[in-house]
């Protein structure tokens, strides 16, 4: 949600690229999938900087259109205290014994060290050098996936996006130590230690089209664009600067509008909306229509 008090998307828009750019290109195999908990899940979904209380998720399962929820389980720049983020958080409102049904659907935000040209306020930022940010970013894999089993997700196949804010995209060097760094996040999560490796950014800010590009390509996506019409598109493709021929068997997300207030049943957030297609950690798989109010 907030990196430093800075909104997590800014400007999707700065690249301007049509939405159709380079859709020519098929996205290169980022490896097979790992049996388990992991399915294909369609529909409407968010994420909020502090996760809600096991209370408000019921609140919100019963009341609210969204079947989903985007959680920021740790990082150098994570922003957001996290009281309701136990070590329990992850079996209760992934269990379904809680709710009619089924239960939430979650994805993994890690906040880490940003780009040496971020254009966002943070308190640290990985290597300019490549061999060193590639080694930041196997760092970081490490430690992303071991506050998500101490949160109590499955130690192997559990979708994790880093979170990687708008930087300088015209500064060729800056970039080749992005791709060196979400390499080195992919590769790590990937091979040693069998997760599935995702990327959150500004669908053009953050650069995400030079991901289909590098040696481990990212797993998962997760693109913020809000158009130019502010919430308009509410489906998870025809995104800018990023094609619908990448990430598209159930491999994106589209957060489609930011910092908007919600309340449903008695319990009122601050959520980005998201409308998923995408593998994620849940008990069944699901398709439904992402267009909510």
């Amino acid at each position: 949600m907030r990196i430093a008090g800075v909104s997590r998307f800014l400007a999707a828009g700065a690249l301007a690229v049509s939405v159709g750019a380079a859709a020519s290109t098929s996205l290169p195999v980022a490896r097979a999938a790992v049996p388990g908990t992991v399915v294909p899940v369609t529909g409407p979904g968010f994420d909020t900087c502090a996760a809600p209380s096991d209370a408000q998720m019921n609140d919100w399962w019963t009341n609210s259109p969204y079947y989903s929820i985007g959680i920021y389980i740790g990082g150098s720049n994570r922003a957001c205290t996290q009281s309701s983020l136990t070590t329990n958080w992850a079996d209760y409102n992934m269990s379904g014994t809680n709710y009619r049904g089924s239960a939430w659907g979650v994805f993994n935000f890690w906040v880490g060290p940003q780009a040496p040209c971020t254009t966002v306020n943070t308190s640290s930022r990985f290597s300019l050098n490549i061999s060193t940010a590639t080694s930041q970013g196997e760092s970081e894999a490490r430690s992303a996936v071991n506050a998500a089993v101490n949160l109590g997700f499955p130690r192997y196949d559990t979708p994790i996006y880093y979170d990687l804010e708008p930087f300088d995209t015209s500064n060729s060097s800056c970039v080749a130590a992005v791709k060196a760094f979400i390499n080195g996040w992919d590769y790590e999560l990937d091979h040693p230690l069998i997760n599935w490796s995702g990327v959150y950014g500004s669908s053009c800010a953050s650069d995400m089209i030079a991901f289909p590009y590098i040696s481990n390509v990212p797993d998962l996506v997760d693109l913020a664009d809000y158009g130019p019409f502010y919430g308009s598109n509410k489906t998870a493709y025809n995104i800018r600067c990023v094609g619908n021929t990448y990430w598209s068997n159930n491999m994106r997300i589209h957060q489609w509008a930011g910092n908007v207030s919600k309340t449903y049943g008695s319990t009122n957030l601050m959520i980005d909306q998201d409308c998923t297609d995408v593998r994620m950690n849940r008990i069944a798989s699901l398709s439904v229509s992402c267009s909510v109010p």
